[in-house]
């Protein structure tokens, strides 16, 4: 008889926790042998073979939004959400567990009730059974169909916040892009005026041969030269920097890749009023959207509190077996229906329904502070853009004036009317004003793109 119950019983349990232990840990070893593998995107295209194809900067985002790992840690982090949201639900549904047992006793007990008149039942010191639980949740005031709903909105909220940091991912990825293009315009504009000067040193040393100009103007002109070849080191060191950002967003090495210079905004471009972008951001906005999920989430999360105030009704129905060391068993079949009432618990109920109150409270003061934040952040992109497209036709003229009075400057010096030092001043101003344009360009295409990101146009 003790082999029939180790066979039939001792057996089964053994293997099924046995493997209960064994399959995590062997789960566990695949699942480190697959993270080990040095295949992350962080990695992948950081070799030595460098792309040398020209890269747009729809090609740029896309290129980050695939690899970049906070947006793969944001999407992870969307599959928890939606496990919370399954785990919940499932809390509402009706559950079924199987349970085996072997009992020892010192004293021989009744084991198996008796069925008749004048039975006496089964006694043994020694008892195994096995046993179905099948447990119905009928009401425990609705604590389980709130807390389902507040793990829903939470993986809405999840959802929208991902797409924030998507787009905020996509304005970061604009505005290094602008930046290096406004760097490179800047270091073209240095290399012409580096070889504007250095036809200005062969000019003056031919002159100074002919005794037409003094050697102190060679001195000025080697020290703007030196000057020039000092702000060109640095924007090709700035230019490295961005760079560098740029690739690590990307997780992709774009160091010798050329970038496309964008289509240049249209000055004439008529934007909508505050007030109707205003609209537009509260009903797109990704943050303020997860915001508001946060804040039903929460309204639930009060509820399901409320909830352990009311009482807890449950169904469960079991069918089992049971036998003991004779070989003796009988199979039987219970119903129950089980009623929990809190009658009194301290205050620790009442005092979690105030702190999720408070909680409610807090979330309803950031979705208002966050809608002022909005507000104010349009209103500054607005205005960004109306200083970015005056300090383009500011500059436009400033350039054509430098040009003109580089000419004339060039003109008198050759004449013997002028100096040098006119001459360097000019071709110094020539240099600023392009460079002004440069940036107040690149200051316009960031402009466009931070007003899409506060107002809640998904960025491309």
């Amino acid at each position: 008889m003790k082999s029939f119950i180790i066979t039939h019983f001792f057996l089964p349990v053994v293997l099924i926790f046995g493997g209960a232990f064994l399959l995590p840990a062997q789960t566990y070893a695949n699942h480190s042998k697959v993270n080990n593998k040095d295949d992350s995107p962080g990695k992948k295209n950081f070799s030595g073979q460098n792309n040398t194809d020209s890269l747009t900067l729809d090609e740029c985002i896309t290129a980050a939004l695939e690899n970049n790992p906070d947006i793969q840690a944001a999407v992870n982090e969307l599959q928890a959400a939606h496990a919370r949201y399954q785990g919940a639900r499932s809390a509402i549904l009706p559950s079924i567990h199987f349970g085996s047992a072997y009992e020892y006793y010192s004293n021989e007990q009744r084991v198996l009730q008796p069925h008749g008149t004048g039975e006496q039942g089964i006694f043994s010191n020694q008892l195994a059974r096995a046993d179905a639980v099948l447990t119905i949740p009928v009401f425990n005031g609705k604590r389980s169909i709130n807390n389902m709903h507040a793990f829903s909105h939470s993986r809405k909220a999840q959802e929208y916040q991902t797409q924030r940091h998507k787009n905020i991912l996509a304005f970061s990825v604009s505005r290094i892009f602008h930046t290096i293009i406004n760097l490179e315009n800047r270091l073209v504009s240095l290399q012409k005026s580096i070889e504007a000067i250095e036809s200005h040193h062969k000019r003056i040393s031919s002159m100074i041969e002919a005794k037409k100009a003094a050697s102190l103007d060679l001195l000025r002109t080697n020290v703007r030269l030196a000057s020039l070849h000092q702000q060109k080191l640095v924007a090709d060191n700035e230019i490295s920097a961005f760079r560098s950002q740029l690739s690590a967003i990307m997780t992709e090495n774009i160091s010798l890749r050329p970038l496309t210079i964008p289509v240049p905004a249209d000055l004439k471009t008529t934007i909508a009023p505050v007030d109707s972008l205003y609209e537009q951001a509260l009903c797109c906005r990704a943050d303020y959207l997860a915001m508001q999920e946060m804040l039903e989430a929460q309204m639930r999360r009060v509820d399901f509190a409320r909830g352990a105030l009311a009482p807890s009704i449950s169904l469960k129905g079991g069918y089992g077996i049971r036998t003991d060391v004779s070989g003796k068993n009988e199979l039987a079949a219970t119903a129950a229906l089980s009623l929990s009432l809190p009658l009194f618990e301290g205050g620790r109920n009442t005092a979690k329904i105030n702190e999720e109150k408070a909680l409610l409270e807090a979330q309803q003061n950031r979705v208002n502070s966050l809608s002022l934040q909005i507000f104010s952040e349009i209103e500054t992109a607005l205005l960004d853009i109306h200083a970015a497209k005056e300090r383009i036709s500011i500059a436009q003229t400033g350039i054509d004036a430098a040009r003109e009075g580089l000419r004339i400057e060039n003109v008198k010096y050759e004449q013997g009317k002028g100096t040098i030092s006119n001459v360097l001043d000019a071709q110094a101003e020539l240099l600023e004003a392009e460079t002004n344009q440069y940036e107040a360009s690149s200051a316009l295409m960031i402009a466009y793109a931070r007003l899409k990101l506060v107002s809640g146009e998904v960025l491309k």
